[in-house]
């Protein structure tokens, strides 16, 4: 008799636990689903992405200062941008946190945002082991995949490419 009603709290555990992942996606796809709709309906603004991007370094030099790691900054002035500037955010923020993840101690990560006719760059770089051969897909897939599907939903004619790059490992 215990065992069965152990057996049935253990189904219904399962049970309550599967429901809680089904939810979970689905609020996931409603948060996307809504970003998404706001982008569609138009509600994006002129942003000046330089200030944006300047702010968002600014507010990891306390995480990178931690772990003896430097953030310099080669921003162009008033860089302006239709877009939502919290997928803005997000994509920085991923970028930086990347950077400072996978930076040697004692080095430096540049954020360099700049325009020329018809780009905005955006780029992080980093000193650090090189992605092993064979794992870039995985290195990309999750975050860089997240920051290029937010600078995709902000395309208008002119691009913005977001980057984290490697700088060459130090000798």
């Amino acid at each position: 008799m215990q065992k069965l009603k152990k057996v049935k709290e253990k189904k219904y555990l399962n049970n309550i636990k599967s429901e809680t992942e089904r939810m979970d996606n689905l609020v996931k796809k409603l948060l996307e689903l809504s970003r998404t709709e706001k982008i569609h309906n138009n509600d994006l603004s002129i942003e000046n992405l330089s200030k944006i991007v300047e702010n968002r370094s600014l507010t990891f030099e306390s995480l990178a200062f931690e772990q003896d790691i430097n953030i310099e900054s080669e921003i162009t002035k008033d860089i302006l941008y239709k877009c939502d500037p919290e997928q803005i955010k997000e994509v920085v923020n991923i970028l930086v946190d990347n950077a400072i993840k996978h930076s040697y101690k004692d080095t430096t990560i540049k954020v360099n945002l700049n325009k020329d006719k018809n780009n905005i760059n955006i780029e992080i770089l980093n000193t650090g082991d090189p992605i092993k051969e064979g794992d870039e897909e995985k290195a990309y897939v999750s975050d860089f995949s997240k920051a290029e599907e937010i600078v995709n939903k902000n395309n208008q004619n002119e691009k913005i490419e977001a980057s984290g790059k490697k700088q060459e490992k130090k000798q």
